[in-house]
């Protein structure tokens, strides 16, 4: 694996987007494992750290037992909270070689504080530029964790704390480390699984016993649900027999008019109100023969009057009209009239004209029309009786019609009725089939009830018969489970310890090479003893003795540590990069001399360094130069409230600062 970069965005210290490029170079002389990250106490080397475990891992990077509230408080203590967004996010892109083919991942890991204060993440992963969709979005975490186990890491991605538990004879820290190495912490979740399924699968005996007694109990159900359906079945038989024998009964009565006698008062009750509505329709007829109604029997006559009396109107109107033009021509006409006839006697004339004419626009030239005093009037309901009063004397006449069918079909049946002499005792012999038919209704329904519950406790009892049954063969089933558990458990145990037994084997090798050679004494031990158990550890010099680990100087013990640590991770077979924070707080010269020569630029093809200025000075500096591909200054901007990436080291500020300097001395 290699890491290529790791961008923080809002995350801690850096409020402002800060992209770290970490892939290794290769010169033509050497290779270049060594990135350099330079950074005072609280510039966010720690934060670097801390975010490419949080990419990978999430909530499990904080430990096991970790609450989604307590996550939530640690995803909110990483927002910058001088920045006015409420999102962060970290990304790592990395190469990862599956089955010698290199692909390259990246993963983004992000975070947004709602207005409610909840945090909400989002996790994108993607293989070669694409989303990655051969494994559930839901999966991602546990597909990163298989890619890179979370055990295996902590052996790559560790700190000066890790190195003091180790170094300090703290025999849990070592104990996790080789555990999570073999992966022996999921061999004993599966061994306690395997207790807890022994457990919980404790049988008992059902017994053949109670197998036969729920037979018997199954048969007697059977036989009475036979005998009750026997018992529905005839009640069945009686009560559609009945049923056909009352509907014989009920046809047998209506055709001797006993339904008609049953009805007899509400059909003389209908008979009084049809002949009070043919009386209302009788005076309706003769309100209409008195009005309009007889001319309708003369249409031509009608026709031949209508067209008179409009034409009448018109006569008279052309009449006046051709007077008054007649008179107003003579009027202004050149025609030398007489001087006795003067101006006042034209205006007599024409006032007497307009008040004739005005008194006559109703009258009519013929003799016939004399009589009228309202000749528009009298047009118009002439006009009206085709319209109007044919459709109304249409519409009574069929109202008419059907009240009298009507009333002689109610006549009727009042006469079949008055003549029905037997139909009483038709009447009580039906009444009395259907009070049978009610009882025979009820001791149905109850027996139908019974049949109902009796084939449900049937289909109850063979239920409990089959589980019984099948209880006696998994009683059998379960015997030879439980035996393959506990032989399982038993196995895990020897596979455990075999397994550690294995690989603490390559562990003491390894540790011995890695040891001398970073404390510079060939041959200062040649063995490690390590309690399988206790995981308490002994080193063994060439002569035989024993040398506890508290025998130990301050600086071997950081020697031995940091040597523990890294023939662990040889011995994981992994290939990964190894970051390391502050490594060197408590070595002396001489160990760091060492580290610097033979630990970091061979402990792995990626080596990322945060070290402060004290760890890692010039000296060195210069030292691993040959080595070094990238190298960045963590430095806090207060005006930005943000901590930036420099490219270089101390070093290179120190030189910028000197040069800056002897600048001003020459101005």
């Amino acid at each position: 694996m290699i890491i290529k970069s790791l961008i923080l965005d809002n995350v801690g210290l850096y409020s402002q987007r800060t992209e770290f490029s970490l892939e290794p170079k290769k010169s033509s002389i050497t290779n270049r494992p060594i990135i350099l990250i330079g950074g005072r106490n609280g510039a966010g080397k720690t934060t670097f750290l801390d975010s490419v475990r949080l990419a990978l891992y999430g909530k499990r990077a904080l430990g096991l037992g970790v609450s989604n509230k307590e996550y939530q408080q640690y995803l909110l203590g990483k927002t910058n909270q001088n920045h006015l967004e409420r999102t962060s996010s970290v990304e790592l892109n990395f190469v990862y070689t599956e089955g010698s083919i290199p692909a390259e991942f990246k993963v983004c890991r992000s975070w947004a504080i709602g207005s409610d204060g909840q945090v909400r993440e989002n996790l994108d992963l993607q293989k070669n530029g694409e989303t990655v969709t051969s494994v559930p979005k839901q999966e991602w975490e546990n597909f990163l964790l298989e890619l890179i186990p979370i055990g295996v890491s902590q052996l790559f991605f560790f700190d000066g704390e890790k190195i003091q538990d180790i170094a300090e004879d703290n025999n849990v820290a070592l104990s996790d480390a080789i555990k999570n190495l073999l992966g022996i912490d999921l061999i004993e979740k599966l061994r306690l699984d395997l207790h807890s399924y022994l457990t919980r699968n404790k049988s008992d005996d059902a017994g053949q016993s109670d197998v036969e007694i729920l037979t018997q109990q199954l048969d007697q159900l059977k036989a009475q649900e036979s005998s009750v359906n026997n018992e529905y079945a005839q009640l069945k038989f009686e009560h559609q027999t009945l049923l056909k024998n009352i509907e014989q009964k009920r046809l047998r009565f209506v055709s001797e008019g006993g339904a008609i006698a049953l009805e007899y008062d509400q059909l003389k009750a209908k008979l009084s109100q049809l002949n009070k509505d043919i009386n209302v329709c009788k005076q309706e007829l003769i309100n209409l023969a008195n009005g309009l109604l007889p001319f309708l029997f003369a249409p031509k006559l009608i026709s031949k009057y209508t067209k008179h009396l409009e034409g009448s109107s018109a006569d008279q109107s052309s009449s006046r009209q051709f007077i008054e033009q007649t008179l107003a021509s003579f009027h202004n006409s050149s025609i030398q009239k007489k001087e006795l006839w003067k101006e006042d006697h034209w205006e007599n004339l024409n006032e007497f004209l307009a008040s004739y004419f005005n008194a006559q626009t109703q009258l009519s030239s013929h003799v016939a029309f004399g009589e009228l005093t309202e000749p528009k009037q009298s047009l118009a309901q002439l006009l009206s009786i085709d319209s109007e009063v044919k459709k109304h004397v249409q519409a009574l006449y069929e109202r008419f019609t059907h009240l009298n069918q009507e009333k002689e079909a109610t006549e009727f049946s009042i006469a079949r009725a008055e003549n029905a002499e037997d139909s009483n005792a038709y009447l009580d012999e039906l009444l009395q089939k259907e009070r049978k038919l009610g009882e025979l209704d009820l001791i149905l329904n109850q027996k139908d009830e019974d049949r109902r519950k009796l084939s449900w406790e049937v289909v109850t009892a063979e239920r409990n018969l089959k589980a019984s049954s099948e209880a006696v063969a998994e009683f059998e089933l379960q015997n030879h489970k439980n035996s393959l558990a506990a032989k399982g458990i038993k196995a895990l145990i020897d596979f455990e310890t075999a397994l550690l037994e294995q690989k603490i084997t390559q562990v003491r090798q390894n540790f011995v090479e890695i040891f001398n050679s970073l404390l510079r004494k060939r041959n200062f031990i040649t063995d490690l003893q390590i309690d399988a158990k206790t995981f308490n550890t002994r080193l063994i010099k060439a002569n035989g003795q024993m040398v506890e680990k508290s025998a130990l100087s301050a600086g071997e013990k950081q020697i031995y540590a940091i040597a523990m640590l890294w023939s662990l991770a040889k011995t994981s077979g992994r290939h990964l990069p190894m970051i390391v924070d502050t490594p060197l707080g408590r070595l002396d010269r001489e160990h760091r001399d060492n580290l610097m020569k033979f630990y970091f630029p061979h402990v792995s093809h990626q080596v990322i360094i945060l070290s402060t200025d004290t760890e890692i000075d010039d000296l060195y500096v210069n030292q691993l130069d040959e080595f070094i591909s990238e190298s960045y200054l963590l430095e806090y901007n207060h005006e930005l409230a943000s901590t930036q990436a420099l490219p270089g080291y101390f070093t290179d500020l120190k030189r910028t600062n000197t040069e800056k300097r002897i600048a001003l001395q020459q101005a």
